[in-house]
C-alpha cells in the first residue's frame, strides 16, 4: 500500500492511497482519502491510514483510518483534531503522532496510544502523565516494550525539579 498526495499512479487514476502488488503492480484498491495521507500501518489484513484528510470514500474520518484487505473503510474512529504524521502498529495498540491535540475530545497532545477498538489509551496521555511534547511529533518507532518518538522540539517531564531536554 502506497499513501501520499497522488491522483495516478501507473497512469491509473489512484487519490492519495493505492494498493501495490509486491512485484509493483497495482491492484483494483480504489479508497479514496479526501486529502493527503502522510503514513501507513498494517497489522494483519489491516491497514491503518493517517494523514490530512477528514473523509474516506465520502465517509467523515478525522486523519485516521482502519481499512481491510479490499480497501473498504472499517468503523475504527479515533477522530483527531489535526493531521496526523506518523504510525505505528504494536500488538494491538496503534501508536499515532502529529499536530493533533485532541482525540474523541479528549487532549492527547501530539502522541497517543490506540486500542483496536479506537478507543485512545487515557494511560498514554501525555498531559496527564509521563511528559508533555511541547510541539508535534513526527516520527514513531517501538522496540520491545520501549517507544521512541521524534522529531519534536521539547520534552517537559511532570516531575518536579526534572531537567527539560532537548528532542533533537
Amino acid at each position: 500500500v502506497d499513501g501520499g498526495d497522488s491522483a495516478a499512479v501507473n497512469g491509473v487514476a489512484r487519490h492519495n492511497i493505492a494498493a501495490l502488488d509486491q512485484d509493483g503492480t497495482l491492484l483494483p484498491v480504489d479508497t479514496r482519502p479526501n486529502e493527503v495521507v502522510y503514513a501507513l500501518a498494517s497489522a494483519g489484513n489491516v491497514v491503518y491510514a493517517a494523514g490530512a484528510f477528514t473523509g474516506i470514500d465520502a465517509v467523515a474520518r478525522s486523519r485516521l483510518a482502519q481499512l481491510d484487505g479490499n480497501g473498504e473503510l472499517l468503523p475504527w474512529n479515533p477522530d483527531a483534531d489535526a493531521a496526523v504524521l506518523a504510525l505505528v502498529v504494536s500488538g494491538s495498540t496503534i501508536y499515532a503522532a502529529g499536530e493533533f491535540t485532541q482525540l474523541q475530545g479528549v487532549s492527547h497532545k501530539y502522541f497517543a496510544a490506540i486500542g483496536a477498538d479506537g478507543t485512545p489509551d487515557p494511560t498514554l496521555n501525555t498531559l496527564n502523565g509521563g511528559s508533555v511534547l511541547n510541539s508535534r511529533a513526527q516520527a514513531i518507532a517501538v522496540s520491545g516494550t520501549t517507544v521512541y518518538v521524534g522529531g519534536f522540539n521539547l520534552v517537559a517531564f511532570n516531575t518536579p525539579n526534572a531537567p527539560v531536554n532537548p528532542g533533537r
